[in-house]
């Protein structure tokens, strides 16, 4: 393992910033972590160390310092909504203290309950054997609560499921900043995969999710999308089943916009 030491002290001096200094608090080891697994289990420690450093520079230029410096205690909610006496929304955070698998969140929170979390990363895509720019990779999907309650959150949301509606709301903070591929964990590749209880539990089928997303596999550790996401066309569904699916469609690109807006009217610079 060879890592270069002056990446290494940039990355100590980025934390030492008034706007990253209440992350380092909230989580000491984080200049250390691409020494542990993160991001994906295949990630070399120099590719979690450029990544690494790469998402706070990345945060430090585009995100107002006043957000950053409260992302872990008041994070920034960027969708919101009223249905049937229940305050459903979306905010952006630092997922603490489970940040291996990306350095933001997007949580969909149904009054004060955390339902289902998406934690990603802002990466360049080297780090993926690629060599297009900037991208997103998601390391995370998750349901934080029963199945009962995620099921009345789909309800509430014109029968989105939690997923599809924070996947939505990813693509509408790649618009905002400009970012066209999003790159999703494997199955296989997920960090809790290794995990030696992991076949005495439930796992989110990542892969099933990314196809159903029309998302391409390049690699054992990743699929490749394009944002905005494909989709099926409207007419190769089943009659009876277009209306139902246009409403879904208008209600997640509602979201993505929103989220979209409150990026740039909130949170970036």
């Amino acid at each position: 393992m060879l890592l270069s030491p002056r990446a290494q002290l940039r990355l100590f001096q980025l934390f030492m910033s008034s706007s990253l200094w209440k992350i380092w608090v909230t989580r000491p080891r984080i200049v250390l972590k691409h020494l542990h697994k993160y991001l994906h289990l295949d990630c070399t420690p120099n590719d979690r160390l450029v990544a690494l450093l790469y998402h706070y520079e990345f945060l430090l230029a585009r995100m107002h310092p006043q957000v950053l410096s409260r992302l872990v205690h008041r994070p920034p909610i960027l969708w919101e909504r009223e249905v049937a006496e229940k305050k459903i929304s979306i905010s952006l955070t630092f997922p603490a203290p489970d940040d291996q698998e990306g350095d933001l969140a997007l949580v969909l929170n149904v009054d004060a309950e955390r339902v289902f979390i998406l934690s990603f990363s802002i990466a360049p895509s080297c780090c993926f054997g690629e060599s297009i720019g900037t991208v997103l990779f998601v390391g995370r999907v998750q349901g934080l609560t029963g199945t009962e309650n995620i099921r009345e959150t789909c309800r509430l949301c014109c029968e989105v499921d939690p997923s599809a509606m924070l996947m939505a709301a990813l693509t509408g903070f790649a618009r905002s900043v400009g970012i066209e591929r999003i790159y999703g964990v494997t199955t296989a590749s997920q960090l809790s995969s290794d995990n030696e209880d992991v076949g005495r539990r439930m796992v989110f089928n990542y892969n099933g999710f990314w196809e159903k997303m029309y998302g391409k596999r390049e690699s054992s550790c990743f699929f490749i999308l394009e944002c905005p996401l494909p989709r099926r066309p409207l007419n190769s569904i089943v009659a009876k089943h277009r209306k139902r699916t246009l409403l879904k469609r208008t209600f997640k690109d509602a979201v993505a916009a929103r989220v979209a807006s409150s990026m740039r009217e909130h949170v970036l610079r």
